[in-house]
């Protein structure tokens, strides 16, 4: 049963009083207040900022993850050949930020 968050997910970083990145990530759906209904609240305290952020894109990335797990276990219904492409299309993209691979 798929009861999760639909996606696309995207993430924010909290901004201070200067409009500077802070500490703080949160990981969001597209359509909703970010600050406010976060998927997921990342605080950067033992992780690097890099490691916060991959963590952070890594997270956001789950839904096009579980599309993709969902086109592999059901075996492509008849369509193997497109199915195996979408899901590597979507493993491509949840792999990536902004198109680059992490």
């Amino acid at each position: 049963m798929n009861i999760h968050t639909k996606g696309p997910w995207h993430v924010e970083y909290e901004l201070d009083e200067n409009h500077e990145k802070t500490d703080t990530i949160f990981v969001c759906h597209a359509e909703t207040e970010c600050e406010f209904t976060a998927v997921a609240h990342l605080v950067n305290l033992d992780a690097t900022a890099e490691e916060a952020k991959s963590n952070a894109y890594l997270i956001a990335a789950a839904p096009e993850m579980w599309e993709a797990l969902e086109i592999i276990a059901s075996g492509g219904g008849g369509q193997f050949q497109w199915s195996m492409q979408k899901a590597e299309a979507l493993a491509r993209k949840a792999i990536s930020i902004d198109g680059e691979k992490l």
